[in-house]
């Protein structure tokens, strides 16, 4: 596509023109599959990586500024859902190991003693816990995790999940007062 074609078709896109981005993704899908098909091998994670690229390109549209070409700030965002892809995979690696074996729960138990009454309730703690946690809205569960289990900075994190570090915060603190009352009311 020339420069100025795909100018024109940018900003048709821009003002919603459907066409128009479809006109953009022809002439770069192939490119954005070959760079996160290097990426992981899974036909299905290719499949859904691509659309999750040109997801975020056609929702961002408005924040291209045009100081570099489409191609490369197309390349820039599959860049950045791969990395985001792969992330999640190692670290729902790491939340399946731990959660789900007997050894990663008892990290969080107190060891404080060997009484079995004691034991079960801490047992019964921590699975209150984990239920709870899988309640939450997926983006309230993801910076949580990336906070508390992965030890990241409010930077990082708007870096990772891509969004203001404001939205940070406020899914952080949402998400501690939505485990608190989960937890609460299970305990009823």
């Amino acid at each position: 596509m020339a420069p100025n074609e795909e100018q024109t078709m940018i900003l048709k896109a821009r003002m919603g023109d459907g066409i128009a981005f479809n006109k953009l993704y022809q002439a770069n899908v192939a490119r954005i599959y070959a760079i996160v098909a290097s990426h992981t091998k899974n036909k299905d994670d290719i499949d859904d990586l691509v659309q999750i690229a040109f997801i975020k390109a056609y929702q961002g549209l408005n924040r291209f500024r045009g100081d570099a070409a489409f191609s490369t700030w197309l390349t820039r965002i599959a860049m950045n859902v791969c990395l985001s892809h792969c992330e999640s995979q190692s670290v729902r690696r790491k939340w399946t190991t731990y959660f789900q074996s007997p050894e990663g729960i008892e990290k969080i138990a107190p060891h404080c003693t060997q009484d079995p009454e004691t034991a079960l309730h801490a047992r019964e703690c921590q699975h209150l816990v984990r239920k709870s946690i899988q309640t939450l809205p997926q983006q309230y569960r993801e910076a949580m995790r990336l906070r508390y289990i992965e030890d990241y900075s409010y930077a990082e994190i708007e870096k990772t999940m891509q969004v203001p570090i404001g939205t940070v915060k406020t899914w952080l603190y949402r998400g501690r007062v939505l485990l608190r009352k989960t937890i609460e009311e299970r305990e009823m």
